[in-house]
């Protein structure tokens, strides 16, 4: 995804110019082509793959170097001579292979949406050639317009056979200085959803589309919602955020929908720190990601989850109208009342404990807690002894097996209460 630097022959399937080469933001090289290898998914070319070819020889590119687990490039090598160019469309060439080897319309559903979504976004498909199956998905990568319609950059190839592999294999000259995905469809209406990526989008477009329209029929209007995505990955989907920031301030409010993973939950950090707080809310749904919740059948949930978002909870702060919600809440919960004795407490919890929620009690001394009469107190040694025959120096089995020596034991004469739990254990 890095800069575009040249076409030059492929050395593993002969095309004279099907290779081209991109140079990466860390100085590393990787190569797609667009000839024979893609057909049979071996496109993509990584650094170490150009390094140990003819190619390699003749661009001056040298092997990494792998430290304990980081990357390392050796200075040593000699960079390329090239001059570096500037993002720039995809070639017409590289495009009229392109379009040779794929297609825009699907006759079924992938993962639950129909071509004509794909068709939206302007997605393209290309297809095992024994099995009839897809063997990749090409997501436009857009960087403003020309004569009034996207510049077309370039294209992220999400590769399915023969093994699924979901990194981005760059077709053109793209990054995350270009346009956040489907930019070309955005009405400037009041929210803008962002998803952990381009399939999500899709998925997400589709879901609240078709809702508006179900509501449509009913006499109702639903508002439209933009719905996009970073080009680069969730992982540095904050980094293409920042970059178009200008455009994405404009939206009144900005729903975060990533993945429901670490990884998600990284990117949902970073995007917090860039995104505006008095603008952002945060989503959250059952399944991991929109396609998943699309492929579940969990649309309803889905859209549930759009208009419920939340603001994000930063630390050491919680905003009034949050309490006041939680307020509500605990107030309309079964109450399980206490006992009689503890009719203060029972006032102050506004008729006792709720049902559903784990709670203890805890007395501090010389509030009239004790034993009742013939209770077994285990002994250090494992032997027990009814409660009123403990003494003073008598050691006993603390909770984490370790000996609790016994220094003072009081006795007295109050209302006792036993509490029965459903299984049939108690105490008094």
């Amino acid at each position: 995804m890095g800069v575009f630097i040249t076409h030059t022959a492929c050395p593993d399937c002969g095309g004279s110019d099907s290779l081209a080469i991109h140079e990466e933001e860390d100085g590393t090289y990787n190569g797609t082509c667009w000839s024979k290898c893609t057909a049979i998914g071996n496109g993509y070319k990584s650094h170490n793959k150009l390094a140990g070819s003819e190619v390699g020889s003749q661009l001056g590119i040298t092997p990494i170097k792998k430290h304990r687990g980081s990357v390392a490039v050796d200075n040593r090598s000699k960079k390329i001579s090239l001059k570096k160019k500037k993002l720039t469309p995809v070639s017409q060439e590289m495009l009229e292979k392109l379009r040779e080897m794929t297609v825009t319309r699907l006759d079924a559903p992938y993962r639950s949406i129909e071509s004509k979504w794909y068709e939206m976004f302007r997605c393209r498909f290309s297809f095992d050639e024994e099995s009839g199956d897809i063997s990749a998905i090409y997501y436009p990568v857009t960087k403003g317009l020309k004569n009034d319609k996207p510049a077309l950059m370039g294209f992220h190839k999400r590769v399915i056979l023969p093994n699924k592999d979901f990194r981005a294999y760059p077709a053109g000259s793209i990054g995350k200085e270009c346009d956040m995905f489907g930019k070309f469809l955005w009405k400037n209406c009041s929210r803008l959803v962002i998803t952990g990526g381009e399939q999500d989008t899709i998925a997400a477009k589709k879901m609240h589309e078709e809702y508006r329209n179900r509501q449509q029929r009913k006499g109702k209007n639903i508002s439209e919602i933009d719905f996009t995505s970073s080009i680069t990955g969730e992982g540095v989907a904050a980094e293409q955020v920042r970059l178009n920031y200008d455009d994405i301030d404009k939206y009144d409010e900005i729903i975060l929908d990533m993945d429901g993973d670490e990884a998600g939950e990284s990117a949902e950090s970073a995007l917090l720190d860039v995104l505006p707080v008095s603008k952002v809310k945060v989503m959250r749904y059952s399944s991991k990601d929109a396609n998943a919740a699309l492929i579940a059948s969990e649309e309803a949930e889905y859209i549930g989850a759009i208009y419920q978002a939340k603001k994000p909870k930063l630390a050491g702060i919680h905003g009034g109208i949050e309490l006041l919600e939680d307020m509500y809440k605990e107030s309309s919960f079964q109450k399980l009342p206490l006992p009689e004795f503890m009719e203060d407490m029972n006032r102050m919890l506004e008729g006792g404990y709720n049902f559903g929620t784990f709670n203890i009690i805890a007395g501090d001394t010389s509030v009239g807690k004790c034993h009742g009469k013939d209770v077994p107190i285990l002994m250090q040694d494992t032997t027990t002894k009814m409660s009123q025959d403990v003494e003073v120096g008598d050691v006993l089995m603390g909770p984490d097996g370790s000996p609790r020596k016994v220094i003072s034991t009081h006795t007295g004469v109050d209302t006792m209460y036993k509490v029965t739990q459903s299984k049939g254990c108690h105490t008094q």
